[in-house]
C-alpha cells in the first residue's frame, strides 16, 4: 500500500510542476495532480488518520502526518 501512495503522490506532483510551467508536459489538466496526490495521500494515512485530517482541516487546526 505505501509503494501505490507514494507512486500516486510522485505523479501528482510531476503533473502539478508541469502545470506551473516548472517542467514541460502540456497535455496535463490542472485538477488531476490534486486529485492523484490527495489519493496518494488517503492511501499511505489509512481510513482512520484520514478522517482525522479532514476534521483538523476543516477546524483551521495545523495537520500533522504521522
Amino acid at each position: 500500500m505505501i509503494f501505490f501512495g507514494s507512486l500516486l503522490i510522485l505523479l501528482g506532483g510531476f503533473w502539478l510542476l508541469s502545470n506551473l510551467g516548472i517542467i514541460s508536459a502540456e497535455f496535463w489538466e490542472i485538477f488531476w495532480p490534486t486529485v492523484v496526490i490527495l489519493l496518494g495521500l488517503k492511501l499511505l494515512m489509512g481510513p482512520r488518520k484520514w478522517r482525522k485530517f479532514w476534521s483538523q482541516l476543516e477546524d483551521g487546526k495545523k495537520v500533522k502526518i504521522e
